[in-house]
């Protein structure tokens, strides 16, 4: 399991941090207190929306234009919830990649659903989508599977096992195009791999394009 490095915050620790930042800065004044307001209001709508990355932006933007407490503790808020969110999205993370060995993908599906909800990092949300992509292939549910590995992709993992099964699944979809370039990225990802090759060549010769599938 991947720990976070962020320290471990309570919410009443955050009150007393709260309580002395008023002390040490007082309210905000000056030219930039009106935008340091829209950004700080902005954050706080954020948090309640359970977008701490996004919170934790406009959060630093407040502070970059001078100290203010509101804003030092609704950042500190952030921190907390990201580190509660980094905890409960890998926590479900494990019980459905546990699930999907067992042979549960019902369970796999669920699970993998509760950590992208709850993933506070794109590393998280790219492997739960692609748990929930291999658990939904499993339950022959292939369009909704294709679009979860995808997204899976498209947030940075390198799953070379999703990649063949995004493959195989969009050839049963007739979607030779898009099943060759997945294919090429294989190939180019292990290319002592003859098999990949075969199935590369295959698909060209869906696309009828006989000449690159004899090279």
């Amino acid at each position: 399991m991947i720990m976070s490095t962020r320290p471990s915050i309570r919410w009443s620790d955050l009150r007393v941090v709260g309580a002395l930042m008023v002390g040490m800065f007082g309210p905000s004044t000056g030219a930039y207190a009106q935008s340091r307001s829209t950004y700080i209001n902005t954050g706080d709508s954020l948090l309640k929306l359970d977008k701490p990355q996004r919170a934790m932006e406009f959060y630093e933007k407040a502070i970059a234009l001078g100290p203010d407490a509101q804003a030092l503790l609704g950042r500190s808020r952030a921190w907390y919830m990201m580190d509660r969110m980094d905890r409960l999205g890998e926590a479900h993370y494990q019980r459905g990649l546990y699930a999907l060995r067992a042979n549960e993908a019902s369970r796999a599906d669920l699970s993998a659903g509760k950590a992208i909800k709850h993933a506070a990092d794109n590393a998280l949300k790219a492997k739960a989508y692609i748990l929930r992509g291999e658990a939904r292939a499993e339950m022959k549910r292939y369009g909704s599977a294709i679009e979860d590995l995808n997204k899976g992709l498209e947030l940075g993992a390198v799953d070379t096992e999703a990649m063949r099964t995004l493959g195989r699944l969009l050839d049963l979809a007739g979607r030779h195009e898009e099943a060759l370039t997945v294919l090429e990225r294989l190939c180019g990802i292990e290319p002592n791999d003859v098999g990949q090759w075969s199935t590369r060549g295959f698909e060209l010769i869906m696309l009828t394009r006989y000449d690159e599938a004899l090279t």
